[in-house]
């Protein structure tokens, strides 16, 4: 369809340089930032999954970006994004209602672009309080879709490589949330 992407491994994870346990949230923003920079991308459309999810939202705060998709999001207090995940991060993120102490609901509910947010109703990572919060939270949008996939556990992309039918729903609302928001983009073919 003409569309060019970028994904790359975090410090630290795959065959990047880096300690996994000395990173953090802040450092994967940071990482993410530096990959856009250094390329010079102008980004149509960014793409969190989990715990990529509030990275990509934190991320529209620093750059302008009209389209986010998000696959079950989580959500961080305030106070985690700085803990390195070998000291202190796991500590922080297992406190009860920790989620609770996010900025992700005022970033969330600034955001001007088209959304695309996908949950699974089995999700045991990601607590309704959260899938509500995002579900409330986009209210300065420009479109706000929600797709709920029906039996999905958190690993939302492994069970869709196995699940043709989700597979087919997920390539579907992505195609048409890529139509009608990327008009310069070549129409998907039925």
């Amino acid at each position: 369809r003409g569309f060019g992407w970028v994904t790359f491994d975090f410090s630290g994870w795959g065959e990047s340089s880096g300690h996994r346990n000395a990173c953090s949230l802040s450092s994967r923003l940071d990482d993410a930032l530096d990959v856009i920079r250094h390329y010079a991308l102008k980004l149509d459309v960014l793409v969190g999954t989990s715990m990529g999810g509030p990275i990509a939202l934190k991320l529209t705060a620093h750059i302008d970006t009209p389209n986010l998709i998000l696959f079950c999001p989580a959500a961080y207090a305030v106070s985690a994004w700085q803990l390195p995940f070998g000291n202190g991060f796991t500590e922080n993120i297992r406190r009860e209602n920790s989620f609770l102490e996010t900025d992700a609901g005022i970033i969330s509910a600034g955001y001007p672009g088209n959304v695309l947010y996908f949950i699974g109703d089995r999700d045991e990572v990601i607590p309704p309080a959260i899938d509500r919060l995002y579900n409330a939270s986009f209210r300065q949008a420009r479109s706000f879709r929600r797709v709920q996939i029906d039996n999905c556990p958190h690993p939302i992309h492994r069970w869709a490589a196995s699940t043709p039918e989700v597979r087919h729903t997920i390539r579907a609302e992505l195609s048409r949330f890529i139509d009608t928001t990327l008009p310069h983009v070549a129409p998907s073919r039925p």
